[in-house]
């Protein structure tokens, strides 16, 4: 009997956007991680990092969009919960988190987090 792949059982679209993401621990002053979004979904995320985040840890997610053509950016605001963690085959960490609400969008100038 074959395995059934994660995407084979998902419920929702991803969308296959590859943008850069800072996460921070709610509960831990350690500053933040730089990690790459690998899709996005209306109630999670999947992320490369380079180190891992321990399952069960929320987090806060700042995604940076830059407009094409344009010099402006805008920030996608939102937080989660880390499900899982597998190591990549190559390097790193890939994170899958399952987000408290859709994302929010501010404005680059905004400190609303």
């Amino acid at each position: 009997m074959p395995l059934t792949s994660y995407s084979e059982q998902r419920s929702e679209l991803r969308y296959g956007l590859h943008l850069p993401v800072q996460v921070s621990p709610e509960d831990v002053f350690a500053g933040e991680i730089a990690a790459l979004s690998e899709n996005i979904s209306a109630h999670g995320i999947l992320l490369r990092a380079g180190v891992p985040i321990a399952e069960g840890t929320m987090l806060r997610m700042v995604i940076t969009v830059k407009v094409s053509g344009g010099s402006k950016t805008s920030r996608l605001l939102n937080a989660g919960r880390v499900l899982r963690v597998t190591p990549c085959r190559t390097s790193g960490f890939l994170i899958a988190i399952r987000c408290v609400r859709p994302f929010r969008m501010a404005d680059s100038l905004s400190r609303e987090d």
